[in-house]
């Protein structure tokens, strides 16, 4: 299981967001930013939820994000 900092890298990749964008949206440099993905910087409960408001998540489904459940769910067409 990913710790939370490694599953928000996860689904910015997964968004196709890059750590610019999200520091920008949090009012933070992009090296602290950085910092909070690579587990630097603790993350706070409410970093969390603007991080999740920018995912358009829940926090509690990042808490709980599971790639190969998401994945395993998802019907391929084409």
């Amino acid at each position: 299981m990913l710790n939370p900092t490694a599953k928000i890298r996860q689904i910015r990749n997964l968004k196709g967001f890059s750590q610019e964008y999200l520091a920008n949206n949090l009012g933070i440099s992009i090296k602290a930013y950085s910092k909070i993905e690579n587990g630097e910087t603790s993350l706070t409960i409410n970093r969390l939820e603007n991080i999740c408001k920018i995912f358009e998540i829940d926090p509690l489904l990042l808490l709980g994000f599971d790639e190969k459940q998401v994945f395993s769910n998802c019907v391929q067409k084409g």
